[in-house]
């Protein structure tokens, strides 16, 4: 089985379709993908499906790439990067707010009070009759 290293991902549906390759070549069937990757019977089959009845998500993700045997590697394209510089607007590092905190710092409320004394015990008791019912 010959493996092809370093598959382009842009977008979606081209993770989709390199997903849908990666099976042909292991030769998956989509019930098979469920049951490596633990995921609902028939779930692979909607993800992968040409329909795309379901979308691959943040819980179906590492699953389905790992029962394919895939990883996913992010690089910097330079060009799409050299673009972005271009026209953004440089922010202003005074402005920031990494790790802010709230100044309104919650408070516990105090413990509740015991009551003095012992606690006292109300009994009461039922004054309808036992045995008759509303019907009855």
């Amino acid at each position: 089985m010959s493996a092809t290293l370093g598959r382009v991902v842009n977008d979606y549906e081209s993770l989709i379709e390199i997903c849908r390759q990666r099976a042909d070549e292991l030769a998956l069937s989509r019930e098979g993908i469920d049951v490596l990757s633990g995921c609902a019977p028939g779930l692979a089959g909607k993800i992968l499906g040409h329909r795309q009845a379901k979308k691959l998500g943040p819980t179906t993700l590492k699953p389905i790439l790992q029962a394919l045997g895939l990883k996913l590697l992010v690089i910097e394209d330079d060009h799409e990067t050299s673009l972005t510089l271009s026209v953004r607007e440089p922010v202003k590092s005074s402005q920031q707010r990494m790790n802010n905190t709230s100044r309104l710092t919650p408070k516990l409320l105090p413990a509740p009070q015991q009551p003095n004394g012992r606690p006292v015990l109300t009994i009461v008791r039922d004054r309808q009759k036992r045995g008759v019912t509303k019907y009855g």
